[in-house]
């Protein structure tokens, strides 16, 4: 008489895995590493962009000050994943986070953006990393790293891939409802003016700025300026002095956003233009925008003259965080490795 098919052979009175599927610590070990690495290069990208000062803020609503704290956040969460301490309370925080991720890439898609500035410097597209959070967070979720012997990993990698066939199948619809997002956002009272969301498009923007018709026509380089924005005060002098050597018929104006004044002396050589007072601004300032005929040529951050001491600032905090993450990499060795055997030994 033979037994039944088992998914376990026994080998000297112990279980022993066999070919029916693996102990879902396995997914545990991959979504926790992928969250690791996926963490360690979006704190480095965003930190290197904080560097060089060409960072662009989430959607125009995160300081350099906001992203450099979540430079931190996302190198102490990889550092406490790296460690094993709490797992279980670990995996559901980090799920927490991938899961903003995700629904900030969703955002960003809807208002017509194609890729995200999750890695700062590096420009990743938005159809591909919403499916990869939403991966690493049902992974997270999904995985038992206290109790390796309680079901097979294959429904969770279902799962996995489940989300990720979702997302790439609802993000191309996405580029169709942008337009009726920025419509929906200026029915609210809104104004986003953010280097992706408006560079190549007519500048619909004008329609809301005091005396915008004349900077509808002809070429223009427009400095978009608010007073508590300590690189706008930075960079006005060099856009000044830009505009008193111009040459070629470009005209340089400033864009003053509601309850901004241009400090006394600046103004000679620029014209001044004033948001409207009404409507609710987000803009990632200083911000150049090139006109030519009412069309947005480019647009750009502006900060020159401006980023040293904020990219040394910035190179000090990372090398501290950097050094942390290292620390949790150390200490999460001797975890590790004790994972690893239980899951060659299988369940008890």
């Amino acid at each position: 008489m033979t037994a039944g098919t088992n998914s376990s052979e026994r080998v000297g009175g112990q279980a022993r895995p066999g070919g029916g599927g693996s102990s879902p610590l396995a997914v545990w070990l991959m979504s926790r590493w992928a969250a690791c690495l996926l963490l360690v290069l979006a704190a480095a990208g965003k930190a290197a962009a904080l560097a060089a000062g060409v960072m662009q803020p989430l959607l125009g609503l995160l300081t350099p000050e906001g992203v450099l704290a979540l430079v931190r956040i996302e190198c102490l969460l990889a550092a406490w994943l790296a460690a094993g301490w709490r797992p279980d309370l670990s995996r559901y925080v980090a799920a927490a986070v991938f899961r903003l991720f995700a629904a900030a890439g969703v955002v960003q898609g809807l208002l017509g953006h194609e890729r995200c500035g999750c890695f700062g410097v590096v420009r990743v597209p938005l159809a591909l990393m919403v499916p990869l959070d939403l991966a690493v967070a049902v992974g997270l979720v999904s995985a038992r790293p206290a109790a390796p012997g309680l079901a097979c990993a294959r429904p969770v990698l279902a799962r996995m891939l489940g989300w990720v066939a979702v997302g790439l199948c609802a993000l191309p619809g996405m580029a169709a409802g942008s337009a009726w997002a920025r419509q929906f956002a200026s029915g609210k009272g809104s104004v986003i003016l953010t280097p992706e969301g408006i560079s190549g498009r007519p500048a619909a923007f004008l329609a809301h700025v005091e005396g915008g018709a004349l900077l509808a026509r002809g070429r223009w380089r427009l400095l978009v300026y608010r007073d508590d924005c300590r690189d706008c005060a930075r960079a006005l002098p060099a856009f000044a002095l830009a505009a008193r050597h111009a040459r070629g018929g470009t005209q340089y104006a400033v864009l003053l956003l509601p309850g901004s004044v241009l400090p006394a002396g600046t103004g000679e050589w620029l014209r001044v233009f004033h948001a409207d007072p009404s409507l609710t601004w987000y803009a990632v300032t200083p911000l150049v925008i090139e006109l030519r005929d009412g069309m947005v040529k480019r647009a750009q951050r502006e900060v020159e003259g401006a980023a040293g001491g904020e990219a040394s600032a910035c190179a000090g905090h990372f090398v501290r965080v950097a050094c942390f993450v290292w620390f949790g990499g150390f200490l999460a060795a001797g975890g590790t490795s004790r994972e690893l055997r239980a899951f060659a030994r299988g369940p008890a």
